[in-house]
């Protein structure tokens, strides 16, 4: 495993696709941004991102969740708006991290 230290902090990172991607709890740690990923709320990340020209699908990996399988065998109300899993951003690159340090 690598680890990048910043400061105080140890970020693990990895290599994908030629760019360096942060662990990314570490790293919004190391930059004092910790509520935006216990939020999740990444929209004024991704508006930042997309203002300095990078596109957030491209900035973070994701590592898709499954759901557990239902119980209940009733039919959905809606089934085209359900979700068997959901992605979850769990990396961030070196290019939109210091991004954000800088916004």
């Amino acid at each position: 495993e690598h680890i990048m230290d910043l400061g105080k902090f140890k970020i693990p990172f990895m290599y994908h696709k030629g760019k360096v991607f942060l662990e990314k709890c570490s790293a919004f740690e190391a930059i004092g941004k910790t509520s935006i990923i216990r939020c999740s709320n990444y929209r004024k990340v991704d508006k930042i991102l997309i203002e300095y020209g990078l596109n957030p699908a491209d900035e973070f990996l994701q590592q898709e969740k499954f759901a557990a399988k239902r119980t209940r065998r009733r039919r959905l109300r809606y089934p085209e708006n359900s979700k068997i899993g959901r992605n979850r951003r769990n990396h961030v690159s070196l290019a939109a991290l210091s991004v954000l340090i800088e916004a």
